[in-house]
């Protein structure tokens, strides 16, 4: 009888999808809408700032996202960007280290929701 893997058996208790985006660390793929119609995503510049744009998405602090815009510690690559995913982090990669491969922010690497990271 084969002993399976720590990681393997890991793997086969997580979702599908989830399973997917945990093993999709070294690859390509593409920024996805927030909401139909959005054209660009934000992608913050550290985890920190990723978690206080969702705090003030809750909060409906206009002025609080605003402000993470303008002081840079959020970015917006327009949907369909090319990224290459770094790292997963959270519980079953709920967020995605990218480095962003294309556009006016190539090269920058960033924290998205894995949400709005397209399977391939």
């Amino acid at each position: 009888m084969k002993t399976m893997s720590l990681v393997a058996a890991a793997a086969m208790a997580l979702p599908a999808g989830l399973t997917a985006r945990a093993q999709s660390i070294g690859e390509t793929h593409a920024l996805m809408a927030m909401a139909e119609g959005t054209k660009t995503v934000p992608v913050a510049t550290d985890q920190k700032a990723l978690d206080a744009f969702y705090k003030a998405i809750a909060a409906h602090d206009q002025e609080g996202m605003m402000e993470l815009f303008d002081g840079g510690r959020i970015i917006a690559p327009d949907v369909g960007t090319k990224v290459r995913v770094l790292d997963g982090h959270g519980l079953v990669a709920l967020v995605l280290e990218v480095r962003i491969l294309e556009g006016a922010y190539k090269g920058r690497r960033g924290f998205v929701s894995a949400t709005y990271v397209s399977d391939k």
